[in-house]
């Protein structure tokens, strides 16, 4: 017999469910610690000794998503459907779900095993298309911001423009302050430190923690010299008395920080797109042109606004085509800036109407 959906069967079965949920739990926890500690310490190591196509098809033979906690699963699934309307029946959510979880863990494994392969196997797997963009951007004499969103391995871009010879300088945050869902480690440690660590030890790159660091982008701008940065980070408290732009973004307006595109303007720098995709262990980085704006007159404040929507669509469109390989989706949430969101339409209401009368 079919119940309703508060019917108390249904309820009582719920709360039979999560009463079991609650006192399995902490095994459960330990099981995965467990499986983290054993891959951490003991699969990834050996992993490193074998080719890297190999060490990816061991690593596809598990099923990361079945670690995931119920709750996780639902806040995923449902920040999928929010972001990918085109996308949005339930078996396909699912699939995308299930694919996005095996990608995180393909992603941390190769963060740490790619690095340390042979460099000839290494550039086997890795290409990257679109250097003649930063090419000529030195030969104007000018510096250059790389902006990318959070997809794909995009730590292969870090290690791989170094190795085709172009100095870099990383901006990115501490250890301690980097997402534990996406690169959760063992107990009192951190994937991302071990990450951290390698790049360190990367000739030609040098990282720039945030936190007081875009006076130090200002002057390696001034010098001409390379930065590259995610740039799909919703914007932070601090940010947001400061410099942000509204704009359209997987369905909903969100708030981003703009201060690294005022420093380009101000630096006369060049901001170039960089997309990374990836397909089994081969990953293609790809740098796009830059953004000429039609209208010059146009003040800096919509230069700038019109900048950032120009490279959020870019990524939009990139993760719209490879939506499991966005790290972001569990955070969407945090991109949402509701009040600000509706007071920018507002006064774009009032823009456009003032032009038509």
């Amino acid at each position: 017999m079919r119940t309703s959906e508060g019917s108390p069967w249904n309820n009582r079965v719920r709360a039979a469910a999560k009463h079991i949920f609650l006192r399995c739990s902490p095994a459960f926890y330990l099981t995965c610690s467990m499986v983290r500690h054993a891959e951490y310490r003991g699969l990834y190591p050996l992993l490193s000794f074998v080719p890297l196509r190999v060490a990816h098809r061991i690593i596809g033979l598990r099923n990361p998503y079945v670690f995931l906690l119920p709750s996780e699963r639902r806040l995923l699934q449902h920040n999928l459907k929010t972001g990918l309307p085109s996308y949005a029946q339930g078996r396909t959510i699912r699939s995308i779900a299930l694919r996005h979880v095996r990608f995180l863990s393909h992603m941390r494994a190769d963060a740490l095993i790619s690095v340390r392969r042979p460099l000839k196997e290494w550039h086997h797997h890795t290409r990257i298309e679109g250097l003649y963009h930063i090419e000529q951007a030195k030969a104007d004499g000018r510096g250059v911001i790389l902006l990318t969103c959070h997809s794909g391995y995009i730590y292969r871009a870090l290690h791989g423009l170094p190795r085709v010879g172009i100095p870099m300088h990383v901006i990115t945050v501490g250890a301690e302050k980097k997402n534990p869902t996406i690169w959760p480690g063992e107990e009192g440690t951190s994937l991302y430190a071990t990450v951290l660590r390698q790049m360190k030890h990367e000739p030609c790159l040098t990282l720039v923690y945030k936190g007081g660091s875009y006076s130090t982008v200002s002057e390696l701008l001034a010098h001409r010299k390379l930065v590259v940065t995610a740039f799909d980070n919703p914007a932070r408290l601090e940010e947001k008395s400061e410099r942000v732009v509204q704009l359209w973004f997987l369905s909903h307006y969100c708030t981003v920080s703009s201060t690294l595109l005022w420093l380009a303007e101000e630096c006369g720098a060049v901001v170039l797109p960089l997309l990374v995709y990836s397909e089994g262990p081969d990953c293609t980085v790809r740098i796009h042109g830059p953004w000429h704006s039609s209208d010059r007159m146009l003040p800096t404040e919509e230069k700038t606004r019109k900048h950032a929507q120009y490279l959020f669509r870019l990524f939009e469109s990139h993760i719209l085509q490879y939506p499991e390989q966005w790290w972001l989706w569990k955070d969407l949430g945090a991109f949402r800036d509701l009040d600000q969101a509706k007071t920018w339409q507002a006064d774009q209401t009032d823009h456009e109407n003032a032009v038509t009368v």
